[in-house]
């Protein structure tokens, strides 16, 4: 179905988390595959072509612990802001 509807690019959230669909990713059902967000380090899974990352969680000098090309962001790709309580 990925492939019928002409998806480019597909996003795995999960990682290896609960109920995940790396066998998915395996397949390679789109031509350009990323992870982010869901898993700080690789999936493992050499299909998987991207990891979306920053230099606390994917250091430069780990680059060689995953098999996706980093991708890195200048700062910290995990947004939060605190509640503010009044």
């Amino acid at each position: 179905m990925i492939r019928a509807d002409g998806i480019h690019l597909l996003l795995d959230l999960s990682g290896h988390t609960r109920h995940n669909r790396l066998p998915l990713f395996a397949w390679k059902p789109a031509p350009v595959q990323a992870h982010l967000a869901g898993y700080f380090a690789t999936t493992g899974v050499k299909e998987m072509d991207y990891l979306l990352g920053d230099p606390y969680v994917t250091p430069a000098a780990r680059e060689n612990h995953f098999t996706e090309t980093v991708w890195r962001l200048p700062e910290c790709y995990a947004c939060f802001t605190p509640r503010i309580r009044r």
